[in-house]
């Protein structure tokens, strides 16, 4: 595992030597783990460890919401999709050179790329925005109470600097599920219904922001 940054500064002759030596690696992974688990296995039987088959199919159902809410919030169901068609069918040592190509065939990785791009910009712009306020502040203060010169334009410009200020950290909180929210119901039902209430909410927030954007590019216009 390694940076993605520090990935794309090496060689390419270098990038293509890493991916061959991990194709390798996995393959010769997926040749011995086999054999070495059957023998610590065989170990712990001896030593009075009793092994049992869980119902893999109970387990798939009970995290089937985990894999729809995660899957949602960072665009990866099509990655997801893309595993269980792999594990259904078996994939084979020699193959695994093809699932890893077919996973990075998918653009995950470009996908990541553009929403780390557009975090650091939503991130930039509220740091900038603070800070700008912050500034305007103290020069107000500065002018009004030290030089008895007061800025006309400063309290104007906080109000403004404000106002996009909690636009922008709205669509942080929001990214990061960090909103003030009463959760006290979502803790007495199952995942499934925390996921529908979810879109529920969701939904509302649409409504009504909806609702009251018409009047306000009316008023505005």
């Amino acid at each position: 595992m390694c940076s993605e940054r520090w990935f794309g500064k090496l060689p390419k002759n270098v990038q293509q030597a890493i991916v061959e030596a991990g194709k390798e690696s996995l393959e010769w992974q997926r040749k011995e783990a086999p054999a070495s688990e059957k023998a610590f296995e065989q170990k712990l039987k001896d030593a009075g460890v009793t092994f049992t088959s869980p119902d893999r199919a109970a387990f798939q159902k009970a995290v089937e919401p985990f894999y729809k809410e995660w899957g949602d919030k960072y665009a990866g169901n099509d990655l997801i999709k893309r595993i269980r068609e792999r594990n259904s069918t078996g994939d084979t040592p020699g193959d695994a050179g093809g699932a890893v190509a077919g996973i990075a065939a998918a653009g995950v990785p470009m996908a990541q790329r553009i929403w780390r791009a557009y975090e650091g910009i939503v991130n930039t712009a509220a740091v900038a925005l603070f800070s700008a306020m912050v500034v305007v502040t103290t020069m107000g203060v500065f002018y009004r109470y030290v030089l008895n010169n007061a800025l006309p334009w400063a309290e104007e410009a906080d109000r403004y600097l404000f106002i996009w200020l909690s636009f922008v950290g709205a669509s942080i909180t929001m990214r990061h599920k960090a909103h003030i929210a009463v959760d006290l119901l979502l803790r007495y039902v199952s995942p499934g219904w925390r996921y529908r209430l979810a879109l529920l909410a969701q939904g509302c927030v649409l409504v009504f922001w909806g609702s009251s954007s018409g009047p306000v590019c009316r008023s505005s216009s």
